[in-house]
């Protein structure tokens, strides 16, 4: 089983609630007492007012002493005045509005200390407190009370689940055994528990119990076992009359069940028969019972198959030509007193067609280059060999007179010549021919497959229908 971890329930919500509703409460007692004793000093004289105010305040300042705490209620000392006489601390004169005022703030913050110190002593440690500054998962971030899961590799890390883009509810119900990338190898790899089969139609997500004893179930649950079979009951054939194809009838499932004793004979339905092999080698067994036609028509496909493997030889061929005439072009820039530097480097030898190139491949100057990598001009032997006709007013230079890197080669400036970007043109044209070859040989190597699992299967079913035989009455 994964290891998973995630946050805590949040405790900050209960503990904001709980100073509101003690600020709250003691505030409406407050004001109720207050409006009480405003209307009392209306009809009393001010005489009596003193007295009310007096009382009222003493009954504030102890419930706020004993909320905050303290054990002597809070009481104005007296302090001596400078001729002897006897007077009071400075502030507010009792029953005033700015004394009720100051009653109630005292009211409230001692409320709300009483909150906070309840709410020390009931909520754990905030986000900045509970993260250990470590780096997990591969986005090195901390422990940030998402989902993660634990891998049991080497490493022995912590990956969000987010980062790896796995579910968390999946990773609680199906990830058996999480390996993080670097750690995976042919024998390490993530793995999960297989699914209930009741996916396919009602989309549960939960593990199989393939793990339960006695018997291993691929369903989470049997409501769920109960509810797949019903779905495939509604499925079959309801008329029990016989049909060549199309949904099976009860009767026929009924039989195929008392048939079939475990899963892999199940999944074998509907696969083609084989037949056994006494031959080690890879030698198919349906070669041997394959008819004259069928042979004549391999041994044409195989024929039209070297055929085309000898095409994708010239080709390559013709592109290590495309190759060597890169090179001598490079090779005929270097050459000193060169009117143009960036030449051209075109080499009529690309103008040639397959068959003329083969012509030219099997003369002395082409076994030479093809030996030694390094081509060199044309000679007399060669020179007719798909050469094209000079169009009218070209300029054709003596071979004589120039040197033997420069003969046979193109030295207008790139930029301006009728031939810019041989080199990607002819590139291309001969990847391509070697794509459409290579796709023909597949089509013709999955048309012998074909005639052999024919005649194997042909074989192997020539019983199945032994007792179906046609009487000719005339």
């Amino acid at each position: 089983m994964p290891i998973l971890r995630g946050r805590s329930p949040a405790v900050t919500r209960d503990a904001a609630a709980l100073v509101d509703t003690a600020q709250m409460s003691i505030s409406e007692k407050v004001k109720a007492e207050g409006g009480r004793h405003r209307k009392s000093t209306i009809a009393n004289s001010s005489s009596s007012q003193n007295t009310t105010n007096s009382v009222h305040l003493s009954t504030i300042s102890s419930r706020a002493s004993l909320a905050s705490g303290s054990s002597k209620p809070k009481v104005d000392k007296e302090i001596t005045k400078r001729n002897g006489t006897v007077g009071r601390k400075p502030g507010p004169k009792p029953g005033s509005r700015a004394n009720f005022r100051q009653s109630k703030q005292d009211d409230i913050s001692a409320a709300s200390t009483l909150a906070a110190n309840r709410l020390s002593k009931t909520s754990g440690p905030s986000d900045s407190e509970s993260n250990d500054g470590g780096e997990y998962c591969i986005c090195r971030g901390p422990d940030d009370h998402r989902m993660m899961v634990n891998c049991e590799g080497p490493c022995k890390d912590w990956y969000h689940c987010s980062c790896l883009d796995i579910d968390v509810e999946d990773a609680k119900e199906l990830l058996d055994r999480y390996i993080c990338p670097k750690c995976s190898n042919d024998v390490l790899f993530t793995t999960y528990k297989p699914m209930c089969r009741n996916f396919n139609f009602s989309g549960c997500r939960k593990a199989a119990r393939i793990e339960m004893k006695p018997t291993p179930s691929m369903y989470c649950s049997e409501q769920h076992r109960r509810d797949f079979w019903l779905y495939v009951t509604e499925r079959l054939r309801s008329n029990p009359s016989t049909t060549i194809g199309g949904a099976l009838s009860k009767a026929e499932v009924a039989s195929l069940a008392r048939y079939f004793q475990d899963r892999h004979e199940w999944l074998s339905l509907g696969t083609k028969p084989k037949l056994t092999s006494t031959d080690p080698t890879d030698y198919p067994a349906g070669l041997s019972y394959i008819t004259t036609e069928e042979n004549e028509r391999i041994e044409l496909i195989r024929a039209q198959k070297s055929s085309l493997e000898a095409k994708i030889d010239l080709v390559h061929a013709q592109k290590k030509l495309l190759v060597m005439i890169h090179e001598r072009c490079k090779t005929a820039a270097l050459i000193p007193n060169l009117e143009v530097k960036d030449i051209c480097g075109y080499d009529n030898r690309l103008a040639m067609n397959q068959s003329q190139f083969l012509q030219w491949k099997n003369t002395a100057e082409g076994n030479l280059a093809f030996e030694t990598g390094v081509l060199g001009p044309r000679t007399e032997e060669t020179s007719s060999i798909g050469m094209p006709l000079n169009f009218p007013g070209e300029t054709v230079a003596e071979s004589s007179s120039m040197a033997a890197e420069l003969q046979n080669i193109c030295l207008k400036p790139r930029k301006k010549c009728k031939h810019n970007g041989w080199r990607d043109i002819h590139g291309g044209d001969y990847q391509l021919s070697i794509q459409n070859y290579e796709s023909h040989k597949v089509k013709l190597q999955d048309e012998v497959d074909e005639i052999v699992e024919e005649a194997e299967l042909r074989e192997a079913t020539k019983d199945y229908h032994a007792h179906n035989i046609t009487i000719r009455h005339f």
